[in-house]
Protein backbone atom coordinates (compact mmCIF):
# COMPACT_ATOMS: atom_id res chain seq x y z
CA UNK A 1 0.00 0.00 0.00
CA UNK A 2 1.42 3.45 -0.90
CA UNK A 3 2.85 5.38 2.01
CA UNK A 4 0.61 8.40 1.35
CA UNK A 5 -2.43 6.18 1.49
CA UNK A 6 -1.50 4.41 4.73
CA UNK A 7 -0.68 7.74 6.35
CA UNK A 8 -4.12 9.02 5.40
CA UNK A 9 -5.71 5.96 6.99
CA UNK A 10 -3.69 6.49 10.16
CA UNK A 11 -4.63 10.17 10.22
CA UNK A 12 -8.30 9.30 9.93
CA UNK A 13 -8.09 6.85 12.81
CA UNK A 14 -6.26 9.45 14.92
CA UNK A 15 -8.90 12.11 14.27
CA UNK A 16 -11.72 9.77 15.20
CA UNK A 17 -9.90 8.62 18.33
CA UNK A 18 -9.37 12.21 19.42
CA UNK A 19 -13.01 13.02 18.77
CA UNK A 20 -14.15 10.01 20.78
CA UNK A 21 -12.00 11.14 23.70
CA UNK A 22 -13.53 14.60 23.66
CA UNK A 23 -17.12 13.55 22.98
CA UNK A 24 -18.18 12.56 26.52
CA UNK A 25 -17.21 15.97 27.89
CA UNK A 26 -18.69 17.87 24.96
CA UNK A 27 -21.93 15.93 25.22
CA UNK A 28 -22.57 17.51 28.61
CA UNK A 29 -23.43 20.70 26.77
CA UNK A 30 -27.02 20.91 25.54
CA UNK A 31 -25.76 22.88 22.54
CA UNK A 32 -23.29 20.22 21.44
CA UNK A 33 -23.97 18.66 18.03
CA UNK A 34 -21.57 15.74 17.43
CA UNK A 35 -21.82 16.29 13.68
CA UNK A 36 -19.88 19.54 14.09
CA UNK A 37 -16.75 17.76 15.40
CA UNK A 38 -15.22 17.35 11.93
CA UNK A 39 -16.86 20.33 10.24
CA UNK A 40 -13.54 22.18 10.11
CA UNK A 41 -12.05 19.45 7.91
CA UNK A 42 -14.29 20.21 4.93
CA UNK A 43 -11.46 20.11 2.33
CA UNK A 44 -10.73 16.54 3.39
CA UNK A 45 -14.17 15.48 2.17
CA UNK A 46 -13.61 16.75 -1.38
CA UNK A 47 -12.95 14.17 -4.12
CA UNK A 48 -9.19 14.29 -4.65
CA UNK A 49 -6.47 12.94 -6.87
CA UNK A 50 -3.77 11.37 -4.72
CA UNK A 51 -0.10 11.95 -5.68
CA UNK A 52 0.60 10.04 -8.87
CA UNK A 53 3.11 7.28 -9.29
CA UNK A 54 2.06 4.40 -7.06
CA UNK A 55 0.87 2.34 -10.02
CA UNK A 56 4.24 2.71 -11.74
CA UNK A 57 6.30 1.21 -8.92
CA UNK A 58 3.89 -1.28 -7.36
CA UNK A 59 2.60 -4.58 -8.80
CA UNK A 60 -0.16 -4.15 -11.36
CA UNK A 61 -3.70 -4.76 -10.10
CA UNK A 62 -5.39 -6.68 -12.92
CA UNK A 63 -9.09 -7.09 -13.55
CA UNK A 64 -11.96 -4.72 -14.28
CA UNK A 65 -14.47 -2.65 -12.33
CA UNK A 66 -16.85 -2.42 -15.30
CA UNK A 67 -20.23 -3.99 -14.37
CA UNK A 68 -21.66 -6.83 -16.42
CA UNK A 69 -24.68 -5.71 -18.42
CA UNK A 70 -26.42 -9.09 -18.62
CA UNK A 71 -28.01 -10.66 -15.56
CA UNK A 72 -29.73 -13.53 -17.35
CA UNK A 73 -27.44 -16.13 -15.80
CA UNK A 74 -28.85 -15.44 -12.33
CA UNK A 75 -31.47 -17.85 -11.04
CA UNK A 76 -33.72 -18.46 -8.05
CA UNK A 77 -32.46 -21.41 -6.01
CA UNK A 78 -34.80 -21.58 -3.00
CA UNK A 79 -37.56 -19.66 -1.22
CA UNK A 80 -38.26 -19.91 2.53
CA UNK A 81 -41.11 -18.29 4.46
CA UNK A 82 -39.92 -16.66 7.71
CA UNK A 83 -43.03 -14.95 9.09
CA UNK A 84 -45.83 -12.63 8.01
CA UNK A 85 -44.75 -11.04 4.71
CA UNK A 86 -41.07 -11.91 5.22
CA UNK A 87 -39.28 -14.50 3.09
CA UNK A 88 -35.71 -15.51 2.39
CA UNK A 89 -34.81 -16.15 -1.22
CA UNK A 90 -31.53 -17.71 -2.35
CA UNK A 91 -30.25 -16.48 -5.71
CA UNK A 92 -27.27 -17.74 -7.67
CA UNK A 93 -24.97 -14.92 -8.81
CA UNK A 94 -22.90 -15.93 -11.85
CA UNK A 95 -20.60 -12.91 -11.51
CA UNK A 96 -19.61 -13.96 -7.98
CA UNK A 97 -20.20 -17.69 -8.57
CA UNK A 98 -22.04 -18.16 -5.31
CA UNK A 99 -25.54 -18.24 -3.87
CA UNK A 100 -26.69 -15.02 -2.18
CA UNK A 101 -29.39 -15.09 0.50
CA UNK A 102 -31.83 -12.16 0.36
CA UNK A 103 -34.64 -10.99 2.60
CA UNK A 104 -37.80 -10.46 0.56
CA UNK A 105 -40.96 -8.63 1.63
CA UNK A 106 -43.93 -9.86 -0.36
CA UNK A 107 -46.59 -7.20 -0.96
CA UNK A 108 -50.29 -7.81 -0.46
CA UNK A 109 -51.05 -6.89 -4.08
CA UNK A 110 -50.94 -9.32 -6.97
CA UNK A 111 -49.66 -8.67 -10.45
CA UNK A 112 -46.77 -6.56 -11.75
CA UNK A 113 -45.23 -4.10 -9.29
CA UNK A 114 -42.09 -2.03 -8.72
CA UNK A 115 -39.16 -3.26 -6.64
CA UNK A 116 -37.27 -1.47 -3.87
CA UNK A 117 -33.70 -2.71 -3.43
CA UNK A 118 -32.93 -1.98 0.24
CA UNK A 119 -29.27 -2.56 1.03
CA UNK A 120 -27.69 -3.62 4.34
CA UNK A 121 -24.92 -1.70 6.13
CA UNK A 122 -21.13 -2.06 6.18
CA UNK A 123 -21.21 -5.64 7.49
CA UNK A 124 -23.65 -6.68 4.77
CA UNK A 125 -25.89 -8.28 7.38
CA UNK A 126 -23.41 -11.14 7.68
CA UNK A 127 -23.20 -10.85 11.47
CA UNK A 128 -26.95 -10.58 12.00
CA UNK A 129 -27.48 -6.82 11.83
CA UNK A 130 -30.07 -6.32 9.08
CA UNK A 131 -33.19 -4.31 8.34
CA UNK A 132 -35.17 -7.37 9.40
CA UNK A 133 -33.43 -7.96 12.73
CA UNK A 134 -33.00 -4.31 13.74
CA UNK A 135 -36.26 -2.67 12.60
CA UNK A 136 -39.94 -3.29 11.94
CA UNK A 137 -39.56 -2.39 8.28
CA UNK A 138 -41.80 -5.29 7.31
CA UNK A 139 -44.71 -3.53 9.01
CA UNK A 140 -43.94 -0.23 7.29
CA UNK A 141 -43.91 -1.83 3.84
CA UNK A 142 -46.85 -4.19 4.50
CA UNK A 143 -49.37 -1.91 2.75
CA UNK A 144 -47.01 -0.66 0.04
CA UNK A 145 -47.53 -2.05 -3.50
CA UNK A 146 -43.86 -2.93 -4.01
CA UNK A 147 -41.43 -5.80 -3.71
CA UNK A 148 -38.69 -5.10 -1.17
CA UNK A 149 -35.50 -7.13 -1.38
CA UNK A 150 -32.26 -6.94 0.63
CA UNK A 151 -29.19 -9.06 -0.03
CA UNK A 152 -27.11 -10.50 2.81
CA UNK A 153 -23.40 -10.35 2.06
CA UNK A 154 -20.70 -7.95 0.92
CA UNK A 155 -19.21 -6.95 4.26
CA UNK A 156 -16.57 -4.26 3.85
CA UNK A 157 -16.90 -4.39 0.06
CA UNK A 158 -18.24 -0.85 -0.52
CA UNK A 159 -20.79 -2.86 -2.55
CA UNK A 160 -18.67 -2.26 -5.64
CA UNK A 161 -17.48 -4.45 -8.48
CA UNK A 162 -13.99 -5.46 -7.38
CA UNK A 163 -11.09 -5.78 -9.76
CA UNK A 164 -9.75 -9.06 -8.41
CA UNK A 165 -10.50 -11.76 -5.86
CA UNK A 166 -9.76 -10.89 -2.23
CA UNK A 167 -8.24 -13.62 -0.08
CA UNK A 168 -10.78 -12.99 2.69
CA UNK A 169 -13.87 -11.79 0.79
CA UNK A 170 -13.57 -13.74 -2.44
CA UNK A 171 -14.92 -11.97 -5.52
CA UNK A 172 -17.24 -9.00 -5.05
CA UNK A 173 -19.45 -7.87 -7.93
CA UNK A 174 -22.20 -5.99 -6.13
CA UNK A 175 -22.88 -3.35 -8.78
CA UNK A 176 -23.53 -6.19 -11.22
CA UNK A 177 -25.62 -8.07 -8.68
CA UNK A 178 -27.87 -5.16 -7.72
CA UNK A 179 -28.17 -3.66 -11.19
CA UNK A 180 -28.45 -6.80 -13.33
CA UNK A 181 -28.68 -10.18 -11.60
CA UNK A 182 -31.07 -9.50 -8.75
CA UNK A 183 -33.40 -7.41 -10.97
CA UNK A 184 -33.45 -10.23 -13.53
CA UNK A 185 -34.74 -12.65 -10.90
CA UNK A 186 -37.18 -10.15 -9.37
CA UNK A 187 -38.69 -9.45 -12.78
CA UNK A 188 -38.91 -13.10 -13.85
CA UNK A 189 -39.90 -14.74 -10.55
CA UNK A 190 -41.53 -12.06 -8.37
CA UNK A 191 -43.63 -9.96 -10.77
CA UNK A 192 -41.23 -7.02 -10.92
CA UNK A 193 -42.38 -4.61 -13.61
CA UNK A 194 -39.01 -2.95 -14.24
CA UNK A 195 -39.61 0.12 -12.11
CA UNK A 196 -36.89 0.19 -9.46
CA UNK A 197 -35.59 2.22 -6.52
CA UNK A 198 -32.39 1.52 -4.61
CA UNK A 199 -31.57 2.63 -1.07
CA UNK A 200 -28.67 2.05 1.28
CA UNK A 201 -27.45 3.04 4.71
CA UNK A 202 -24.00 4.04 5.90
CA UNK A 203 -21.45 2.42 3.56
CA UNK A 204 -24.20 1.13 1.28
CA UNK A 205 -25.78 4.60 1.17
CA UNK A 206 -23.00 5.87 -1.06
CA UNK A 207 -23.02 2.51 -2.89
CA UNK A 208 -26.71 2.91 -3.71
CA UNK A 209 -25.96 6.29 -5.31
CA UNK A 210 -23.01 4.80 -7.21
CA UNK A 211 -24.99 1.81 -8.43
CA UNK A 212 -27.85 4.02 -9.63
CA UNK A 213 -25.39 6.33 -11.39
CA UNK A 214 -23.80 3.39 -13.23
CA UNK A 215 -27.02 1.62 -14.23
CA UNK A 216 -28.13 3.53 -17.34
CA UNK A 217 -31.57 4.47 -16.06
CA UNK A 218 -32.32 1.18 -14.30
CA UNK A 219 -33.27 3.01 -11.09
CA UNK A 220 -35.67 5.94 -11.00
CA UNK A 221 -34.91 6.70 -7.34
CA UNK A 222 -31.70 6.41 -5.29
CA UNK A 223 -31.51 7.00 -1.55
CA UNK A 224 -28.78 7.20 1.08
CA UNK A 225 -29.38 7.02 4.83
CA UNK A 226 -26.33 8.64 6.48
CA UNK A 227 -24.09 7.83 3.51
CA UNK A 228 -20.40 8.46 2.87
CA UNK A 229 -20.73 9.78 -0.69
CA UNK A 230 -17.14 10.98 -1.25
CA UNK A 231 -15.09 7.76 -1.03
CA UNK A 232 -12.23 9.15 -3.15
CA UNK A 233 -11.63 12.09 -0.80
CA UNK A 234 -8.69 12.00 1.60
CA UNK A 235 -10.92 11.28 4.59
CA UNK A 236 -13.20 9.01 2.56
CA UNK A 237 -10.32 6.82 1.38
CA UNK A 238 -8.88 6.59 4.87
CA UNK A 239 -12.23 5.93 6.52
CA UNK A 240 -13.29 3.26 4.02
CA UNK A 241 -9.87 1.59 3.95
CA UNK A 242 -9.85 1.27 7.74
CA UNK A 243 -13.46 0.02 7.75
CA UNK A 244 -12.79 -2.60 5.07
CA UNK A 245 -9.54 -3.71 6.73
CA UNK A 246 -11.35 -4.08 10.06
CA UNK A 247 -13.66 -6.57 8.35
CA UNK A 248 -10.76 -8.46 6.76
CA UNK A 249 -10.48 -7.05 3.24
CA UNK A 250 -8.11 -4.92 1.17
CA UNK A 251 -9.53 -2.14 -1.02
CA UNK A 252 -6.52 -2.34 -3.33
CA UNK A 253 -8.24 -5.45 -4.69
CA UNK A 254 -11.30 -3.33 -5.39
CA UNK A 255 -9.98 -0.13 -6.94
CA UNK A 256 -6.23 -0.57 -7.33
CA UNK A 257 -3.54 1.69 -5.90
CA UNK A 258 -4.16 5.22 -4.72
CA UNK A 259 -3.74 6.87 -8.12
CA UNK A 260 -6.04 4.47 -9.96
CA UNK A 261 -8.98 6.16 -11.77
CA UNK A 262 -11.34 3.53 -10.36
CA UNK A 263 -11.42 5.39 -7.03
CA UNK A 264 -12.77 8.47 -8.75
CA UNK A 265 -15.07 6.47 -11.04
CA UNK A 266 -16.86 4.93 -8.03
CA UNK A 267 -17.36 8.26 -6.23
CA UNK A 268 -20.84 9.86 -6.49
CA UNK A 269 -19.41 13.22 -5.43
CA UNK A 270 -16.89 13.17 -8.26
CA UNK A 271 -19.58 12.57 -10.89
CA UNK A 272 -22.90 13.96 -9.61
CA UNK A 273 -24.05 14.61 -13.18
CA UNK A 274 -24.52 10.85 -13.60
CA UNK A 275 -27.50 11.09 -11.26
CA UNK A 276 -29.49 13.48 -13.45
CA UNK A 277 -32.92 12.10 -14.21
CA UNK A 278 -33.00 10.10 -10.97
CA UNK A 279 -34.97 11.11 -7.87
CA UNK A 280 -32.21 11.33 -5.24
CA UNK A 281 -32.83 11.52 -1.50
CA UNK A 282 -30.33 11.57 1.36
CA UNK A 283 -30.57 12.09 5.10
CA UNK A 284 -28.17 12.69 7.98
CA UNK A 285 -28.59 13.26 11.70
CA UNK A 286 -26.64 15.63 13.91
CA UNK A 287 -25.11 12.71 15.83
CA UNK A 288 -27.36 12.94 18.88
CA UNK A 289 -29.04 9.64 19.86
CA UNK A 290 -32.81 9.86 19.59
CA UNK A 291 -34.04 7.94 22.64
CA UNK A 292 -30.98 6.20 24.05
CA UNK A 293 -28.85 7.46 26.93
CA UNK A 294 -26.56 10.04 25.26
CA UNK A 295 -23.82 9.21 27.75
CA UNK A 296 -23.75 5.47 27.00
CA UNK A 297 -20.24 4.65 25.75
CA UNK A 298 -21.61 2.34 23.03
CA UNK A 299 -23.58 5.22 21.52
CA UNK A 300 -20.46 7.28 20.89
CA UNK A 301 -19.49 5.03 17.97
CA UNK A 302 -22.82 5.89 16.34
CA UNK A 303 -22.31 9.57 17.13
CA UNK A 304 -18.83 9.59 15.63
CA UNK A 305 -19.92 7.74 12.50
CA UNK A 306 -22.48 10.46 11.88
CA UNK A 307 -19.84 13.17 12.32
CA UNK A 308 -18.18 11.82 9.17
CA UNK A 309 -21.40 11.28 7.23
CA UNK A 310 -22.86 14.77 7.67
CA UNK A 311 -20.09 17.02 6.28
CA UNK A 312 -19.42 14.55 3.49
CA UNK A 313 -23.11 14.50 2.59
CA UNK A 314 -23.40 18.29 2.86
CA UNK A 315 -20.75 18.67 0.18
CA UNK A 316 -22.27 15.97 -2.00
CA UNK A 317 -25.68 17.66 -1.90
CA UNK A 318 -24.18 21.01 -2.90
CA UNK A 319 -22.39 19.39 -5.84
CA UNK A 320 -25.49 17.46 -6.90
CA UNK A 321 -27.66 20.56 -6.87
CA UNK A 322 -25.06 22.50 -8.85
CA UNK A 323 -25.07 19.66 -11.40
CA UNK A 324 -28.84 19.84 -11.83
CA UNK A 325 -29.70 16.68 -9.90
CA UNK A 326 -33.22 16.35 -8.45
CA UNK A 327 -32.15 15.83 -4.83
CA UNK A 328 -33.95 16.12 -1.50
CA UNK A 329 -31.89 16.43 1.69
CA UNK A 330 -33.49 15.55 5.03
CA UNK A 331 -30.85 17.19 7.23
CA UNK A 332 -32.11 16.54 10.75
CA UNK A 333 -31.29 18.13 14.10
CA UNK A 334 -31.47 14.70 15.75
CA UNK A 335 -30.30 11.17 15.11
CA UNK A 336 -27.09 9.15 15.20
CA UNK A 337 -25.71 6.44 12.94
CA UNK A 338 -28.21 3.79 13.99
CA UNK A 339 -31.09 1.68 12.73
CA UNK A 340 -33.30 3.64 15.11
CA UNK A 341 -32.63 6.77 13.04
CA UNK A 342 -32.81 4.95 9.70
CA UNK A 343 -36.19 3.39 10.52
CA UNK A 344 -37.49 6.75 11.73
CA UNK A 345 -36.64 8.24 8.32
CA UNK A 346 -38.44 5.57 6.28
CA UNK A 347 -41.75 7.50 5.99
CA UNK A 348 -39.92 10.55 4.61
CA UNK A 349 -37.91 8.37 2.26
CA UNK A 350 -41.09 6.79 0.96
CA UNK A 351 -43.14 9.97 0.52
CA UNK A 352 -40.34 12.22 -0.74
CA UNK A 353 -38.47 9.86 -3.07
CA UNK A 354 -39.47 6.21 -3.38
CA UNK A 355 -43.17 6.66 -4.16
CA UNK A 356 -42.78 9.64 -6.52
CA UNK A 357 -39.72 8.08 -8.12
CA UNK A 358 -41.69 4.91 -8.86
CA UNK A 359 -44.77 6.81 -10.00
CA UNK A 360 -46.93 5.65 -7.08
Amino acid sequence: MPLTFSRAAAACATVLLAASTAAPALAQSSNFAPSEVLSGLAPGFEPSQFPQGSSTVLPKVDGTNVPTTDGSGARLVETRHIEKNVYQIDIYSPSMDRVITNYYLKPSVDGPRPTVYLMQGSEGGEFGSTWYTQTNYEDFFADKPVNVVSAVGGRGSQFADWRRTDKEFGMNKWVTYYSQELPYVMEHEFHGDGRSAIAGLSMSGSAALNIAAKSNGKFSAALGFSPYPAPSSVIGRAFNTVMTARLGGDLVNAFGWSDDPAWDDNDPSAHPERLRGIKVWVTTGNGTPMTKDPYDVDDFQEMLAETVSRPMTDQFVAKARAAGVDITYARENYGSHSYEFFEHQLPKAWSQAIAPGLGL
